[in-house]
């Protein structure tokens, strides 16, 4: 959920915690419809500030390895873990938690702690030097650029705080631009910025996220059981972990327009090869890579998309390109559904590769900006 809020480290768990609780105890559908909207949007929110902070307070040389880590660890370890734990809860210890009826009321409110975890957190991470900067709050910066320098986040208030900029407290050293217009964003030259960015994580989390849920359904349709289609599917999805994992030495290694361009080319043809496998073997191996590439590719946009705009409209800009994600991944499934019972695999396949080359292609307008520093990739 983008902020236009003053504060870079904008405070959006208190309503994830609640809507979490909420959600637990909501007492018929529509409220746990409405609180799971609430869950989501604070999610995105979080998600994308956290990766807007990261960029800002990574060094540029480690700034591509280290958002395409916290992709891994997010969409990689969390989602695994969060899929792990709903099973357990769901499963084996769902007598103990009060049978079917109440189990899942349990597992909404275990997202409560991840969320008070989140919390004591945030106290220990200061705000960016360049967006302290862009607020001509000059003592905080050097104070924290000196923290930074020191490999701390805190520290004592006698710290002695070296003057790594020099001026006046108030004033902002080579620019007078302070208003925050989010509207920025769709004009000028961030227009053709925020619509390739759109594309590419629209793209990426539509596949992804649509492909995750619906593979036990693809394997289904090729005759698979369904307790044998779900165990494929775990290692389809561990080949994507190591894509994950993959992608961090990837990220800071390789330019962000050709990792999408040649990961999105591969997934086109991993995709093609899925549809005329002529072996459940080859089926499932042509699958796992189609998800380590995804994986490649998800590491890679988190950290592209705040490299696209100025400090003063990051957070907000990063937070509006989450959105649009989130929302197109959330209704990629019931399109994945809707092809697969009309026309069959073929078409949910077609789709996947006309939006895979589609990320391949755009990123060709995009601006390089690997081991540039984020004032440079303006």
């Amino acid at each position: 959920m983008p902020s236009t809020h003053p504060d870079h480290k904008t405070d959006l768990h208190p309503k994830f915690r609640r809507a979490a609780l909420l959600a637990a105890l909501s007492p018929d559908y529509t409220v746990l419809f409405l609180a799971r909207i609430v869950i989501g949007l604070g999610l995105g929110g979080e998600m994308s500030l956290g990766f807007t902070v990261l960029s800002e307070l990574m060094p540029t040389k480690r700034r591509a390895r280290m958002t395409a880590a916290l992709s891994f660890a997010a969409g990689g370890i969390g989602m695994f873990a969060a899929a792990g734990l709903a099973t357990l809860m769901l499963g084996p210890l769902a007598n103990v938690l009060g049978g079917e009826e109440t189990a899942w009321r349990w597992f909404f409110g275990f997202m409560f702690l991840p969320a008070v975890i989140i919390l004591f957190v945030r106290v220990w991470v200061p705000e960016t030097p360049r967006y302290l900067l862009q607020r001509g709050k000059i003592y905080e910066t050097n104070r924290v650029i000196t923290l930074l320098s020191n490999n701390r986040l805190r520290g004592s208030s006698d710290l002695p705080v070296a003057t790594h900029v020099q001026a006046a407290e108030g004033t902002i050293p080579g620019s007078t631009k302070t208003i925050t217009r989010p509207s920025e964003i769709f004009r000028g030259p961030l227009l053709k910025r925020t619509l390739i960015g759109w594309t590419l994580i629209v793209g990426i989390f539509a596949i992804t996220v649509g492909l995750t849920l619906f593979m036990p359904t693809l394997l289904v349709q090729r005759g698979f059981e369904l307790s044998g289609s779900l165990g494929l599917s775990t290692i389809i999805n561990l080949a994507g972990l190591m894509g994950g994992l993959s992608g961090i030495w990837i990220a800071s290694r390789v330019p962000r327009r050709r990792i999408f361009q040649i990961a999105g080319s591969i997934c086109a043809i991993f995709s093609l090869c899925f549809v005329f496998a002529t072996s459940n073997v080859l089926a499932i191996s042509f699958a796992a890579l189609l998800a380590f590439t995804l994986q490649i590719l998800a590491a890679s946009v988190w950290g592209y998309i705040p490299e696209l705009y100025p400090t003063r409209l990051r957070g907000f800009a990063a937070g509006a390109a989450s959105t649009v994600g989130l929302g197109a991944s959330a209704f990629s499934p019931m399109l994945f559904g809707a092809l697969m019972d009309s026309y069959g695999e073929v078409a949910v396949f077609t789709v996947i590769v006309v939006v895979s080359c589609t990320i391949s292609l755009v990123s060709l307008f995009g601006p390089e900006t690997l081991n540039k520093s984020l004032e440079e990739t303006i």
